[in-house]
């Protein structure tokens, strides 16, 4: 059954899932007829609190299709991707999957996470993947660590405001710091 997304799934969040691509067509099948044989998709793996664990595949970012991993695992063959441009890090070979399950949370948690981050990162770089793998080292280590960084830089843009320290202060700071990360 086609389920039309109405809320909390950016372009940006789709464009960041992993692909799969669709190795017999489903005719017949509830919840996942239009799917053809050949065809990349987009997807996403959700667990549930009451272990009825299942896929999202996507047609496209406006909707998707569920089904649980029985029939993703008959009709889908996952993409590989290589994981990693850089070597090392801390989230060397791990997935955003791999990541929720470490600390038991939700994945869209870890993949809001990640669309933060690679923002962030990209002051330092500028590969989208490599900035995703920056992004990952820090979620691998606090999974809510974008958010923490939000939260300090607002409270120490106000400290500093209060201080007058002027916006090219700021950006030399910035500069600096960018030149010796590069």
């Amino acid at each position: 059954m086609k389920t039309k997304i109405t809320e909390g799934v950016s372009e940006e969040h789709y464009l960041s899932l992993p692909k799969a691509v669709c190795v017999i067509e489903p005719m017949g099948e509830n919840g996942l007829e239009g799917y053809v044989r050949g065809v990349e998709y987009r997807y996403e793996f959700l667990k549930t609190k009451l272990g009825k664990d299942y896929y999202r595949v996507y047609h496209d970012a406006s909707y998707y299709e569920t089904c649980g991993p029985n029939k993703f695992k008959k009709f889908f063959k996952k993409l590989e991707t290589p994981l990693n441009e850089m070597r090392g890090g801390k989230a060397e070979n791990l997935t955003v999957y791999d990541i929720a399950d470490k600390f038991g949370i939700h994945v869209s948690l870890i993949n809001k996470q990640v669309v933060m981050g690679k923002k962030v990162e990209k002051e330092h770089t500028d590969s989208d993947t490599i900035a995703k793998e920056i992004a990952m080292d820090h979620l691998s280590e606090f999974p809510d660590y974008y958010t923490r960084l939000a939260t300090l830089e607002k409270k120490a843009s106000e400290h500093f405001n209060d201080k007058k320290v002027n916006e090219t202060t700021k950006d030399l700071i910035k500069r600096l710091i960018r030149n010796k990360i590069k």
